[in-house]
């Protein structure tokens, strides 16, 4: 796997003094990115930073951000997890997903890079 994490990251990997923020949703694609980081991170270091956006609206919500936690402090990353208030409704995947990304990019700076 770390071939394939070589690939996909070290163009786009930050400076040493720069920070990797991951949107983990808990599923299945955003649980293998958050391993393929993982591994990359073993051979270029850098800090880290796994967000997590709690909904609220499922009832596994609580699960999946325990889960997301405890896989990204196993690998050593800082964990946010991010609650949305959001009224059921028209539209609520486009509000949902504009909500999240305004939460994670306040907490990013120049030169940082995001992973969805």
């Amino acid at each position: 796997m770390l071939v394939a994490a070589e690939g996909l990251f070290r163009p786009h990997w930050p400076e040493v003094d720069h920070r990797v923020h991951l949107m983990v949703s808990g599923g299945p694609d955003s649980m293998a990115l958050l391993a393929l980081v993982g591994d990359f991170s073993k051979v270029v270091p850098r800090t880290v930073i796994v967000h997590h956006c709690h909904h609220g609206v499922a009832a596994e919500a609580d699960d999946w951000g325990s889960f997301v936690q405890s896989e990204a402090e196993r690998r050593g990353f800082l964990f946010r997890v991010h609650h949305l208030n959001l009224d059921p409704g028209p539209d609520f995947e486009a509000r949902a997903r504009e909500l999240r990304y305004e939460k994670i990019m306040s907490e990013v700076t120049l030169n940082e890079v995001v992973l969805t």
